[in-house]
């Protein structure tokens, strides 16, 4: 129940996916093969957030500016979506 809401509002960004790993983990306390897939994801995750940690530190300011503004606009149009969706 708690992943097939998570499904409904996944077009918002955060709560969306917020209720998907909170569901696909009450699963894997109940699956092996379920809490070894999460537990592989989650793996990979750390190292890609260490890599991306890595790169911003190293990163000049003109490509800090060039990401943090991309993220403000996909942000801005992911919240447009949702505005749309919901009127």
């Amino acid at each position: 129940l708690i992943m097939a809401i998570g499904f409904v509002v996944l077009p918002t960004p955060i709560p969306g996916l917020l209720l998907l790993f909170f569901g696909a983990s009450l699963i894997a306390r109940e699956s092996l093969i379920a809490a070894r897939t999460l537990d592989w994801h989650e793996l990979r995750l750390r190292a890609l957030t260490n890599a991306s940690i890595r790169f911003w530190k190293r990163a000049h300011l003109s490509w800090k500016v060039v990401i943090t503004v991309s993220a403000v606009c996909l942000l801005g149009l992911a919240g447009m979506r949702v505005l749309l969706l919901l009127s």
